[in-house]
């Protein structure tokens, strides 16, 4: 039994050494990333102090007249969200209409209309709802 005790507590205590030795090993990467974090904290602490440059109403406007300037430069215009869109009603022959409307000058069968550009087709030959 004393020797099976003594095998034991060997195996044991090797096993106690490699899982101390790993855990050394983990502690000085933490030690080293601990430091690592230090060291930025100082440096953003650092960025923190520099002073912010505060700009007037006249240096913001300069700013932004010189973006829009370049923005153009590489970007076309648009006409906006809406477009114009020219409708032209195809009834049939001069004969049927003049029956069907009631003859000259009852109604015009061209017409104008404004269309969002982003709305979906089903949504155009109904008046404007919410859910379109």
């Amino acid at each position: 039994i004393i020797s099976q005790l003594t095998t034991q507590s060997f195996e044991l205590n090797k096993r106690l050494a490699v899982k101390e030795n790993e855990i050394r090993e983990q502690q000085d990467s933490l030690g080293s990333l601990n430091g690592k974090l230090d060291t930025f904290a100082e440096r953003l602490e650092s960025f923190k102090k520099v002073e912010k440059l505060a700009l007037n109403a006249s240096d913001i406007s300069t700013i932004q007249t010189q973006c829009n300037k370049m923005i153009a430069n590489y970007l076309d215009k648009q006409q906006g969200d809406w477009v114009n869109v020219g409708v032209h009603f195809y009834v049939g022959d001069e004969e049927e209409v003049s029956k069907r409307i009631g003859g000259e000058g009852a109604g015009s069968r061209d017409a104008l209309f404004r269309v969002e550009l982003d709305k979906e087709m089903k949504c155009l030959n109904q008046q404007y709802r919410a859910a379109c």
